[in-house]
C-alpha cells in the first residue's frame, strides 16, 4: 500500500477496502490507491491481501463512496 496511507473507504458491504497513500516520503511511485481484501487482511494474509493498485499521480486526501458503490478520490490539497 505505500508508507503513508491516510485515507480508506470501505465498498463492497466492508469486504474491500480503498486506501489513498500520499506520496509525503521521497520515494517514487508512493502516491497510489490500493484495493485491498478486509477478510485476508483481518486473517494476516498480507501478500494476498492486496487485490490491486493503481499509480494515481497526484496525493488523494478523502475517499468517498456513492450510493451506487463508485469511489471518487478527492485531493483536497489541491482546492482554492
Amino acid at each position: 500500500m505505500g508508507q503513508n496511507p491516510i485515507g480508506l473507504a470501505f465498498v463492497r458491504d466492508g469486504r474491500e477496502i480503498v486506501v489513498a497513500d500520499a506520496d509525503l516520503l521521497p520515494v517514487p511511485g508512493e502516491d497510489n490507491l490500493a484495493l485491498i481484501s478486509t477478510p485476508k487482511a483481518l486473517q494476516g494474509q498480507d501478500r494476498v491481501a492486496l487485490l490491486g493498485f493503481t499509480p494515481t499521480g497526484l496525493t488523494p486526501r478523502e475517499l468517498a463512496v456513492e450510493p451506487g458503490g463508485q469511489v471518487q478520490a478527492i485531493d483536497v490539497g489541491s482546492l482554492p
